[in-house]
């Protein structure tokens, strides 16, 4: 319980801001919390039904008070504050369904407690719509609009977590059938605020209801169904994994050119005409589980399978003068690629090229990978190292040196095929690795990564180690 007691003049003519106590006022009462200092709007505002005199005493006004009205100010299409700290419009409780559309999950909750939520009005020119989109994640939120109740070929817009401390990027998108690709336009979306605290991401934006001349953002003059959903982030570069419940999808089209109105959310688990209602943000092509039409590898989050070395040997060391010492190596990979017209320089005939001082080993999985599938990158969040051979239907492999001394000493490393494993058929699928310039005489630790939206290298996803040492002299 917080209790002040203070004194304030009825009227200081030097400070137009400062009210004149000798007229009537409506008098508001409200309470909140406080974040750095700065006081959060938290719980009902109330008013006096009349204004009050100040100059008589009031002994007893609680029958008095009831609900504040429409706030006057901070309308939804000026924009809002960047200070993650001041009260966001969404906190505005009194609006939602009558001054604008608004969705929520659970639909009972209140705007600061809501798993997600949005509130859309339409501009006073009538093109644009400007969105309020908040939920709870440490992740990602998006809105995604749809022709019908599945998630593949639509119009997305992610709110994602940034690197910096507070921080909100805001990215468009299409969802193509086996991609998501970038909008760029900036002429369709217009970000006015973005923050991250405590768990909770918000970020507000204008779009133009439609740009005729790009076919990958959708004419909101029509009806379409809305999506809402969020998830994780991978925890070295932030890039979005999959979803960490089912999105929700509105029950009907939402007629965007409405002023007012609630929108109601569904799981979507039925689907339109009996169909397997809504896949997950992104089109993935992989099997869809027939219980809950969901693709089999958004169940749960399942780690990477393991990577397995051939030969299995965390230590190749060998003389290639002297074959007695790699011919060990040659058929381990012999009897998994037994024939030599399948490569061309590492295969049975070459020795893999042990005998020239280029070693191959192979890389594949342990386990049964079919429990995971990788998940592909957006294509503005592609890391740098993988973009010349980066194909979303393929899992790329790259080895470099563990450290810069033995990058130094490792030479170029040649991947076959570059583009890296085979997405769907990961149990059939391997790579080989070719040191084309190894140096001598000294051991060279290497790393190899393979690459995919939800592997994280930080927990050591999606690696494997091993060294090799290459004893006298070879002729290349």
């Amino acid at each position: 319980m917080i209790h002040c007691v203070f004194t304030r003049k009825k009227i200081l003519k030097s400070v137009p801001q400062y009210f004149n106590m000798k007229r009537k006022w409506y008098l508001i009462f409200a309470s909140g919390a406080l974040k750095k200092g700065m006081p959060l709007m938290q719980g009902p505002q109330r008013v006096t039904k009349r204004k009050v005199s100040l100059a008589k005493h009031v002994l007893y006004a609680e029958t008095d008070i009831k609900p504040a009205g429409k706030p006057k100010t901070d309308k939804l299409d000026k924009g809002g504050s960047t200070d993650p700290f001041q009260p966001p419009d969404f906190l505005k409780l009194n609006k939602c369904g009558k001054y604008e559309q608004c969705a929520k999950v659970p639909d009972d909750c209140d705007w600061n407690k809501c798993d997600i939520s949005v509130r859309i009005k339409e501009n006073k020119t009538g093109d644009s719509l400007t969105f309020l989109l908040a939920g709870k994640s440490n992740g990602w939120i998006a809105l995604a609009f749809s022709e019908d109740k599945k998630m593949n070929e639509d119009d997305v817009v992610f709110c994602i977590r940034g690197k910096t401390e507070g921080r909100t990027d805001v990215k468009q998108a299409y969802s193509a059938r086996h991609y998501m690709e970038e909008i760029t336009s900036p002429d369709n979306l217009m970000v006015h605020s973005s923050s991250y605290v405590d768990g909770y991401i918000s970020c507000k934006f204008t779009r133009k209801k439609n740009i005729p001349e790009n076919d990958k953002t959708f004419n909101l003059y029509r009806p379409h169904y809305m999506f809402l959903g969020y998830g994780p982030i991978t925890s070295s570069i932030h890039r979005p994994m999959q979803h960490s419940v089912t999105p929700v999808i509105s029950e009907y089209m939402v007629n965007f050119n409405s002023s007012r109105g609630v929108i109601t959310m569904t799981d979507g688990s039925d689907g339109p005409d009996g169909g397997t209602g809504p896949l997950p943000f992104g089109a993935w092509p992989f099997d869809i589980d027939e219980d809950s039409g969901l693709p089999a590898a958004s169940q749960e989050f399942v780690d990477p399978p393991n990577l397995q070395l051939i030969p299995d040997k965390a230590v190749i060391s060998y003389k290639p003068t002297v074959p007695s010492t790699y011919m060990k190596y040659v058929r381990a990979l012999s009897m998994f690629l037994p024939d030599s017209s399948a490569h061309a320089t590492c295969n049975p005939a070459t020795k893999f090229g042990y005998a020239s001082g280029c070693p191959c080993v192979i890389i594949t999985f342990t386990g049964n990978p079919k429990e995971w599938a990788p998940l592909p990158y957006l294509p503005m969040l592609i890391p740098t190292t993988i973009k010349d051979v980066y194909v979303d239907s393929h899992l790329p492999l790259t080895c470099e040196g563990k450290t810069n001394a033995d990058k130094r000493i490792l030479g170029s490393v040649v991947v076959t095929p570059s583009a890296g494993f085979l997405s769907d058929d990961l149990v059939n699928s391997f790579v080989t690795v070719q040191m084309m310039s190894p140096v001598e005489n000294v051991s060279i630790r290497i790393v190899c990564f393979t690459w995919a939206a939800n592997i994280d290298h930080s927990r050591s996803e999606g690696r494997i180690n091993f060294t090799v040492k290459i004893k006298g002299s070879a002729k290349h």
